[in-house]
């Protein structure tokens, strides 16, 4: 289900954005609405060929964005997989597509780069765009299945997802089998690099606390003399809170005088309370960073050591996490290689009998549906006056 369409800057559309519910939708208008825009839009994101004069007059660039709802997405999900690009994510189909007069067009699926081509084979899950050239769809064969699929309402979902494994498993296998064995001494290294990523809590939220710790100690001893200078002048001997009581009592007197000024020792009162609470807190600070110095080596080791692990493998901690997956595998492949393919093979082997018992169930179903549509065919081809027909379909 087509979830949401935006367009910019195609032919007479500036902006728009339309959303869509469940159900059918119909779009009217007499000619030079802009009917035929949407429909073009649509074509775009389908894979269709075009020029740049549909760009607007104004504008560089035109940008087409669709997002789509696809409810049985284990074959889309198989073949975005086999293409390098990323699955669905709860169903929903990412589709951009943007031409520009100046410099190379950009087509995204699911946020990824991908070619005209892929975008193409891409609209086969998706859409039909009826016109003059859709019967030349009926030539492909895959079409063929498809719609013999699709009048037998086969559920291929289960065969999808277990291809999928079983090619994983496969690929599992010939890495295996080509696997380099590592040196003794280049296992040792990577170990040692191992221990490094080990000595660190590298979730998001940690690295950034460490981070923030490290800043404040290095900062520690400056925020403690910053800290204990505005207490001592705010409480210390001879500071501004044992001159306020004598000017609290001068305020007092003159409240006593004329009531009126009363609020002015209001004031009084509140600025000396203020005070006593501005240098209590002050005072915590200084404690606050007054810290251990095994805490203060314990946080400097740690900060080094990450400082490390981004000059090595990168500065995004995405990276990082990468890198120490990587490590971990190859260290992981050198013990029991063997026994790993023996074991990756049987279940290949399993899985791929059972992809044969299933596969073996779709073909029957399809031969048995394809005696029911041959006949239909057949009957609605003598409705439109064709008197002898014959229509078979071959598997």
């Amino acid at each position: 289900m087509l979830q949401f369409l935006r367009i910019r800057n195609l032919a007479l559309i500036d902006d728009i954005f339309l959303e869509f519910d469940s159900g059918f939708t119909a779009f009217t208008g007499e000619t030079g609405a802009g009917k035929s825009v949407l429909l073009g839009a649509l074509a775009l994101l389908a894979g269709s060929r075009t020029d740049k004069t549909l760009i607007k007059q104004d504008k560089d660039a035109c940008e087409v964005e669709a997002g789509l709802f696809i409810e049985k997405d284990a074959d889309l999900n198989l073949f975005l997989e086999q293409a390098g690009l990323p699955s669905c994510d709860d169903h929903q189909l990412l589709l951009s597509r943007s031409i520009s007069k100046t410099k190379g067009g950009r087509i995204q699926i699911n946020g990824s780069l991908a070619t005209l081509s892929l975008l193409q084979e891409l609209s086969r899950f998706w859409i039909d765009i009826h016109g003059p050239t859709e019967p030349q769809k009926l030539f492909l064969e895959k079409n063929q299945l498809e719609f013999l699929d699709c009048f037998a309402k086969l559920d291929k979902n289960k065969y999808a997802t277990d291809f999928s494994a079983w090619n994983k498993l496969l690929q599992e296998i010939h890495e295996l089998a080509n696997h380099e064995k590592l040196t003794d001494d280049v296992a040792a290294f990577l170990k040692i690099q191992l221990s490094k990523f080990d000595q660190l809590d590298l979730s998001e939220s940690a690295v950034e606390a460490l981070e923030q710790d490290f800043k404040n100690v290095s900062c520690s001893q400056e925020l403690i003399s910053l800290s204990s200078h505005i207490t001592d002048a705010l409480s210390g001997e001879g500071g501004i809170s044992s001159q306020l009581g004598g000017l609290r009592k001068s305020a007092q007197r003159l409240a006593e005088i004329d009531p009126s000024k009363e609020s002015l020792l209001q004031r009084m009162e509140a600025f000396i309370i203020e005070a006593e609470d501005l240098s209590h807190d002050c005072s915590k600070i200084a404690q606050l960073y007054d810290v251990d110095e095994n805490q203060v080596a314990d946080i400097q080791n740690r900060m080094s050591l990450w400082c490390d692990l981004k000059r090595q493998y990168g500065s995004d901690l995405e990276e990082i996490q990468h890198k120490k997956t990587e490590l971990t595998r190859k260290l992981d492949l050198q013990s029991g290689i063997e026994e790993k393919i023996a074991e990756f093979q049987i279940k290949s082997q399993e899985l791929q009998s059972e992809l044969f018992q299933q596969a073996k169930n779709l073909n029957e179903e399809r031969q048995k549906v394809a005696k029911v549509l041959e006949k239909e065919v057949a009957r609605l081809l003598l409705s439109l006056g064709f008197k002898q027909t014959a229509f078979f379909i071959q598997l």
